[in-house]
Order: structure tokens, then sequence, then C-alpha cells
């Protein structure tokens, strides 16, 4: 009993140690400066074409100039009502990007170049956007932000948008 008590003791210890000196995660690459998520649900029916559902966005903008993004959406149509039936996802890779005044201020993210690969439905489809000025609509602000659902089209009740905004420390 006492042995096990020691032992036990020993690993306490040795994992305060590990953990006091293990340095910062770079969970989403030395480069990554800004997070941002979308979320877009809609669960009424007489609003959303019948079904509802949603769509969903996560990006990664690096102090390199690039991004990466992902963008999924599920519409719970059936075919005869449309092209959102179903699940699509793209695949976002942004070449540059840059912030200026834009949509959300004078502080908004805004893509300049960059190649989207659509799957979902049917054969993958690649788009390359070689030179755009995309307005993103998402504010270089960190925060939390409850954003209209008329941005996609959709207000009542049963519909919600949140964005999140996330400028990683130190970059």
């Amino acid at each position: 009993m006492r042995r096990s008590y020691w032992m036990l003791a020993a690993l306490a210890v040795a994992a305060a140690l590990a953990a006091g000196s293990a340095s910062t995660a770079g969970a989403y690459g030395s480069a990554a400066q800004w997070q941002i998520a979308i979320s877009f649900n809609c669960n009424n029916a007489s609003l959303c074409g019948g079904g509802g559902g949603g769509s969903w966005i996560w990006a990664e903008f690096d102090n390199d100039g690039t991004a990466d993004a992902t963008a999924t959406d599920c519409g719970h149509l059936v075919a005869a009502h449309g092209a959102f039936a179903g699940a699509d996802h793209v695949n976002i890779d942004v070449h540059s990007w840059t912030i200026a005044p834009g949509s959300a201020g004078p502080a908004t993210f805004i893509v300049t170049s960059e190649t989207d690969t659509i799957v979902g439905h049917g054969t993958p489809q690649v788009l390359d956007v070689p030179s755009e000025y995309f307005d993103t609509g998402v504010p270089a602000v960190p925060g939390h932000y409850s954003i209209a659902a008329a941005v996609f089209g959709f207000t009542g009740p049963g519909v919600t948008a949140q964005l999140q905004v996330v400028k990683i420390p130190g970059k």
C-alpha cells in the first residue's frame, strides 16, 4: 500500500513538472493569426423552404497572408425544391487576404485570391479565383456576435446566426 502511494506521488510530481515546462501548443500552426466561426441554423420549415437546415463555416487567417476555410451546409429540402437539398461542402484555399473597409466596418476581412473545391453532389468541382475583392462581411474585431439572420435571407422564429472572431494571442 505504501509503495502505491509513493508511485502515485512520483507520477503526480512528474506530471506537474511536465505541465510546467510544456510550451503553448500551436494547434493551428505557427502562422495562425485569426480564427473565425459562423453558424446559421434554420428550424422553421415555413421560412426555410419546407425543411430547414443550416450553414457552418470555419476559417483560419494566417499572418503570411494566406488562409484556410471550410464551409458545410445542409438543406432539408427534397430535390424538387431546389439546389440546397442534402449536404454540400467547400474547402477554401485562400491565397491572399487583407483587412480593409467593407460591409463590417473599417476593419473587414477581404479575400483577394482563392481556390474552392466543392464536394457533396456528383463530381467535385474546383473553382480558381486568381483576382477578386470579396468582402466577407466579417469584422476584424475579436468578439462574439449574434448576427442578423437577414444576412442569409431568412428572419423570424427558429432562425439563428452566430459569428465568433478570435485573434490568436501573440500573432
